[in-house]
């Protein structure tokens, strides 16, 4: 029971989308919803930046255009 609620963290952590569910450790079936609250449109850019433990690798997504 504790390993499973761990790997659901875990997939809640990588944000993948979708619901995880928590109760087993007490909390909601959907407490791990992960959802957008804004709409992203032109005036606004929003990026997510992949940057290594070093710093050495960078990569840069720009949400505008997905």
């Amino acid at each position: 029971m504790q390993c499973e609620a761990i790997i659901k963290i875990i997939a809640l952590f990588r944000c993948v989308g979708g619901n995880t569910d928590l109760s087993l450790i007490g909390a909601g079936k959907t407490v791990g919803t992960i959802t957008l609250t804004k709409n992203i449109n032109d005036k606004i850019t929003i990026k997510i930046l992949n940057q290594s433990v070093t710093g050495v690798f960078s990569k840069e997504v720009n949400l505008n255009t997905i």
